[in-house]
C-alpha cells in the first residue's frame, strides 16, 4: 500500500469554494433564524425514478443551496456567483465570462422546479402533512445572481424567479451592525417575506401553515444531509458521497457502508519516504515486524490498518459519473455530511 502514496493539492478555485463551504458549516450550524423564519444551506434532497431529471440519473441526491422556511411558505433558492453576461437559449442559460469563454448550462429556474418536486415528496415521505394546494400556494423558487458585475438579457431580468444582487442591497445596507454573511442571509429572508406579502395583497392566495405542520417541516428539512468530504494528503479536500470503506486490521477484513460510519473518521499514517520505510524493513528483518501502517479512529473505537492490505474508501466525487477508489494511505480524514 506504501507505493500508492500520493499528494493531492488544491487549485485556487477549489480552495476558495471549499473555504466558503467550511465558513458556512462552522458559522451557520444547522440553520439560521430571523423573524420566525429559518434558512437552511447546502441541503441535499433524495430522488428516485425521475425520468425527467436533468442530470440523466434515475436516483441520487440533488443539492439545494438555500431553503427559507417561513410560517407561510417554503422558498427554494439557487445562488449563482457568475460575472460576465448571461442570455437565455430555450431551456438553457449561456454564460459568457469576461475572458470571452462561454458555456451552456440548464436554466436554473427549471432545475429548481424539479427540486421543488423532490422536496415535496421527501416531506410527504417523512410524515409531513402538507396543506391542500401545497405545490401551488406554499412553495416557491428563486435564483439569486450574487455577483454585482453580471449582465443579463431582458428575458432573464424580467423572470420573476430571478433576483439580482442589487435587489438585496437595500436590505443589506440597513443591517450595518451585523457581519456580512448574517446581513446577506437576513436580506434573503426579508426578500422572501416581502414577496409573500405582495402575493397576499395581489392574489390573497394563502393563510399560514399550522404550527404543528410548520415545526414538523422544519425538523424534517433540518435532518436532510449535506455533502461528505475527503481530506487528502497534500491538502486537497473534495466533496461528494462516501459509499463504503474497506481495509484489513491484520486479522480480518473490515467493510463498512456509509450508514455504519460516524460523523467523522480520522487516520494516522507512517508516510515517510526513506527513513521510516527503512525502519519498517529493519524491524521486519531483525526485530518484531510492524503489523500496521496506520490507524483509523471511529469515534471511541480504533482499528489498525494492515501494512499489506488493500485499503480504500469508495467515494463518488461531486460532478463525476462514477464513484472512485481512494487509497486510504492518501486520506487524512473523512467528514460525513
Amino acid at each position: 500500500m506504501q507505493k500508492n502514496k500520493k499528494e493531492f493539492f488544491e487549485t485556487g478555485d477549489e480552495k476558495g469554494g471549499r473555504e466558503a463551504e467550511e465558513y458556512l458549516k462552522n458559522n451557520v450550524k444547522a440553520h439560521f433564524q430571523w423573524k420566525n423564519a429559518y434558512l437552511f444551506h447546502s441541503k441535499r434532497v433524495p430522488f428516485a425514478d425521475e425520468k425527467n431529471d436533468t442530470t440523466g440519473r434515475s436516483s441520487g441526491r440533488r443539492e439545494i443551496d438555500l431553503i427559507v422556511l417561513t410560517p407561510k411558505m417554503i422558498h427554494i433558492i439557487e445562488a449563482k456567483n457568475l460575472s460576465g453576461t448571461i442570455r437565455q437559449d430555450g431551456n438553457n442559460w449561456i454564460h459568457t465570462k469576461r475572458s470571452g469563454e462561454s458555456h451552456t448550462d440548464p436554466d436554473p429556474t427549471i432545475e429548481n422546479k424539479l427540486k421543488m418536486q423532490y422536496l415535496q415528496k421527501y416531506l410527504q415521505a417523512n410524515g409531513c402533512v402538507l396543506p391542500n394546494g401545497f405545490s401551488e400556494k406554499f412553495i416557491s423558487q428563486k435564483v439569486i445572481l450574487m455577483h454585482h458585475r453580471v449582465l443579463v438579457t431582458d428575458e432573464i431580468y424580467r423572470n420573476p424567479n430571478v433576483i439580482m444582487a442589487r435587489d438585496l442591497k437595500g436590505y443589506v445596507a440597513g443591517m450595518k451592525t451585523d457581519v456580512l454573511l448574517s446581513r446577506i442571509f437576513k436580506s434573503i429572508i426579508e426578500k422572501c417575506l416581502d414577496s409573500e406579502s405582495a402575493m397576499i395583497v395581489t392574489e390573497t392566495l394563502f393563510d399560514s401553515m399550522t404550527q404543528e405542520a410548520y415545526t414538523k417541516i422544519k425538523d424534517t428539512i433540518e435532518n436532510l444531509g449535506t455533502w461528505d468530504y475527503l481530506s487528502l494528503h497534500g491538502g486537497q479536500i473534495i466533496r461528494g458521497d462516501v459509499i463504503s470503506l474497506q481495509f484489513n486490521d491484520g486479522t480480518r477484513n473490515i467493510f463498512r457502508k456509509r450508514a455504519d460510519l460516524r460523523e467523522r473518521v480520522l487516520f494516522t499514517w507512517r508516510r515517510g519516504k526513506i527513513l521510516p520505510l527503512l525502519g519498517i524493513l529493519i524491524r521486519a528483518l531483525f526485530f518484531r515486524p510492524l503489523k500496521s501502517l496506520g490507524y483509523a479512529y471511529f469515534g471511541t473505537h480504533t482499528s489498525s490498518i494492515s501494512l499489506l492490505s488493500e485499503a480504500f474508501v469508495l467515494f463518488h466525487r461531486a460532478g463525476e459519473k462514477q464513484p472512485e477508489k481512494y487509497n486510504l494511505i492518501n486520506v487524512n480524514r473523512i467528514e460525513l455530511g
